[in-house]
């Protein structure tokens, strides 16, 4: 007998973070963590509960990817995250390629 189990979103919820390189980057706070391989010396996998997503869409640079980050914004491995998108998408859009539902605070 095949018992289905109903898949769980991660769910994000977006903090104000100003970025003097790319206007167009928003800071998530994830209500679980994501793991990401981390490339240092060390190579073991990391988690953390913070992604950055960079929406570039200027003539000849088109992309949407989402990066591991800490608390402050700051990106933690340069390594694109499964959801990143080589094509202008919007914030959210991505991150729902990656599983993560965005929720709207008021």
């Amino acid at each position: 007998m095949n018992t289905l189990v109903p898949h769980v979103m991660n769910i994000a919820i977006e903090i104000t973070n100003p970025n003097p390189i790319n206007s167009d980057c928003k800071l998530f706070r994830l209500d679980k963590p994501i793991s990401y391989p981390s490339w240092g010396a060390n190579k073991l996998t990391q988690e953390t509960h913070y992604v950055v997503v960079s929406r570039r869409d200027i003539p000849g640079v088109h992309e949407t990817y989402i990066f591991p980050a800490d608390e402050t914004g700051c990106i933690l491995d340069w390594l694109e995250l499964p959801g990143s998108q080589g094509e202008p998408c919007s914030h959210e859009e991505a991150l729902g390629h990656a599983g993560i539902n965005v929720l709207e605070v008021q």
